[in-house]
């Protein structure tokens, strides 16, 4: 694989040319300092490979092990024939574990999850005024916890030789994406952190009224709901490194002989960007009211009428954004 050096780029009449390095060898001058340190993080090759280039020499393959639990638990109690109640209460855990793909801080794999908890619960009450008279009343409570953290954790961009300004304005400080073209990456890709929150309060009650044939039940509902959410983009940074900057001899016309991603990122010719993704945090309200009418016209024939209405409010912002 000829590589061509991307400062000896030149206009000649039909476009552009460059020059490749003596011997297709990059001289140690030349090599990015970033890269040289960059390139410890790698880890030992566990095969021979395949081919003159000794291709696919690490292999890795990522065990899966997560653990679940649920839990529930319900209270029945009854303080006369006419009035009754019950509680419910339920639990889910989960964890699941990401195991190191390198063996070092330049693991490429996604995090683990720490832990997320779902719960629910509710209260209901019956209460019977007359036989053809009863009024049901509910609350509940909703919540669903979700996160994903990246494996390695407070690594700076200065001790590799970035500009120290970059650190300044990342929001995430696990290790960058490297993306090397044709070869295994450093580092997580972006979206790795996770932290979703969102719990719901739902209140509601009904009155059900009898009269011989006619049916009529009323009632209304209430809703609360808040919604916290993030996931990162590349807050931590996201570079790649392409064949286009060291393929020749024309720059402009890719190659199967020339051009190699790892000369790119040994040189530290390549791209990157850091994003910033909004954390989410609002809260909006649902009411609604409805009225229903069963009329057992016939044994063959019962009418149903009703009226609902509803009315949801726009999302507004919680602030600050509630890290939970």
């Amino acid at each position: 694989m000829a590589i061509f050096d991307p400062v000896t780029t030149a206009s000649q009449a039909t476009g552009f040319v460059r020059t490749p390095f003596p011997g297709n060898v990059i001289p140690a001058s030349r090599q990015d300092q970033a890269a040289r340190k960059l390139m410890k993080l790698y880890p030992e090759p566990n095969r021979p490979g395949v081919g003159p280039a000794r291709v696919n020499n690490f292999v890795f393959q990522q065990p899966s092990k997560s653990r679940s639990y649920q839990y529930t638990g319900r209270l029945d109690h009854e303080f006369s024939s006419f009035d009754r109640i019950f509680g419910r209460y339920t639990r889910s855990t989960g964890t699941s574990a990401a195991l190191s793909d390198y063996g070092t801080r330049g693991d490429s794999v996604l995090g683990f999850n720490p832990g997320s908890v779902s719960q629910s619960a509710t209260v209901n009450n019956t209460y019977t005024f007359s036989p053809p008279v009863l009024l049901n009343s509910r609350l509940g409570f909703a919540r669903d916890f979700g996160a994903r953290t990246p494996l390695h954790a407070g690594i700076g961009l200065a001790q590799f030789g970035f500009n120290p300004v970059l650190d300044s304005i990342r929001e995430e400080n696990s290790l960058p994406g490297f993306r090397r073209a044709g070869y295994g990456g450093l580092g997580p890709q972006g979206a790795d952190r996770i932290r979703l929150a969102n719990d719901i309060w739902p209140l509601n009650s009904d009155l059900t009224v009898i009269r011989g044939t006619d049916t009529i039940k009323t009632g209304g509902e209430g809703r609360l709901c808040n919604q916290n959410a993030y996931q990162a983009g590349s807050e931590n940074a996201q570079f790649s490194f392409p064949v286009s900057w060291t393929q020749g001899p024309d720059p402009q016309r890719a190659t199967l002989t020339a051009g190699d991603g790892f000369a790119s990122f040994r040189l530290g010719t390549g791209g990157g960007s850091i994003t910033s993704t909004p954390r989410l945090a609002v809260r909006n309200f649902y009411w609604g009211a409805f009225e229903n009418n069963d009329w057992k016209v016939s044994n063959r024939l019962t009418l149903n009428l009703g009226l609902r209405r509803e009315v949801e409010a726009a999302h507004g912002a919680l602030q600050p954004f509630r890290d939970v």
